[in-house]
């Protein structure tokens, strides 16, 4: 039963929206309800659910006989909204950041769904320091506990398993991908405790970083399922950054082999060309040989021709029976004319083949 004065207010309301009306305030309700399930925005949904909340708590009380237990849930689900609707008031407002923690936000935690207040939080309760790394020094080292995550604002990382390179990692200022050192937030934190370095990370150039307690990150991160959810998409990308960068260290190290191998493979042609020009004569069975070491190892026209003029034979002078470039024959014709005109006698009019 509704008290005497809480009655007749209710009746004065039914009588002045007239019964035959009551029916508006459910499609208002109604309509509210379709606004909220089409918008995007959290305050604009969480706004229209409170009054479409609103208008089913008065649609029930109005009724000839109050129905109270729906307007009770109705009031329920209304202070519900309110109070997210304060929480993402407040998350919203203002909130100061120094240089260093805006770079960092937006590097590493806004485009993940971390809002600057939550941002605020997390740095304070897990002990976040900024540090600057010279190059050479470890950033962390294998075997070693890891009870710090690291992300590198800025700068160069050497990634080695023993004393193999798996990885360099490049950070550009406005780069989100590939930064963490490792994961910083873990759900098994609790279960599994702190594990080892499984890998050792050098600086290779200056490196500005910035770095968390994991325990401390991963506990404030289990506090909010958004925090996790937004956790989640973070080390998905770091992940997925990593394996890029992975990909392009061993593309680099893979184009260097090749350069080294090419380079070796020329210099073999070389040494096999200066060995059949040596007596100043080609054979068919040389050129033949060369030609067949050319065809294997994919030596290209314009390498063939620096080999050729490396030893100072011209490339149409590559052919067989040809006693040596015309390079080489020219100055012997010279040579011959210089002496003719010095001995008086006649110059000679065909070369002298070199044996």
């Amino acid at each position: 039963m509704m008290p005497k004065r809480a009655e007749v207010a209710r009746q004065w309301v039914r009588l002045a929206i007239g019964p035959e009306r009551l029916a508006w305030i459910l499609h208002a309700g109604n309509v509210l309800a379709v606004g909220a399930a089409s918008s995007e925005d959290m305050l604009q949904l969480r706004s229209f659910m409170a009054c479409a909340s609103g208008c089913s708590i008065g649609f029930n009380l109005l009724q000839a006989r109050p129905l109270l237990a729906p307007a009770a849930w109705g009031l329920f689900f209304l202070g519900l909204h309110s109070y997210h609707i304060r929480r993402i008031l407040l998350e919203r407002e203002p909130l100061a950041l120094s240089q260093d923690e805006h770079e960092l936000y937006s590097q590493a935690f806004m485009t993940y769904g971390f809002t600057p207040r939550s941002f605020k939080k997390l740095l304070k309760g897990s002990t976040a320091t900024w540090e600057t790394i010279k190059p050479g020094e470890p950033i962390v080292k294998e075997g070693h506990n890891q009870p710090r995550a690291a992300y590198v604002l800025s700068g160069s990382v050497l990634v080695y398993a023993g004393n193999v390179l798996m990885n360099r990692v490049d950070v550009t200022p406005g780069e989100t991908h590939g930064g963490w050192t490792t994961h910083p937030w873990r759900s098994d934190i609790e279960e599994r405790g702190i594990r080892k370095w499984k890998t050792t990370v050098v600086a290779a150039s200056n490196v500005r970083l910035v770095s968390f307690d994991i325990r401390k990150f991963s506990t404030f991160i289990k506090q909010d399922p958004q925090l996790m959810a937004a956790a989640d998409r973070l080390q998905i990308d770091d992940l997925r950054g990593k394996l890029r960068g992975s990909h392009a260290e061993k593309t680099r190290q893979i184009d260097d082999l090749k350069a080294q191998l090419d380079a070796q493979v020329e210099a073999s042609y070389l040494a096999m060309v200066r060995l059949a020009v040596s007596d100043g004569v080609l054979t068919r069975h040389e050129i033949e040989r060369c030609r067949e070491y050319r065809v294997q190892h994919g030596i290209t026209d314009e390498q063939h021709k620096r080999v050729l003029r490396s030893v100072g034979w011209c490339h149409a002078d590559f052919a067989p029976n040809v006693c040596m470039s015309n390079l080489l024959r020219d100055a012997v014709r010279v040579t011959q004319v210089e002496t003719a005109l010095r001995t008086g006698t006649s110059s000679p009019t065909t070369d002298t083949p070199l044996r």
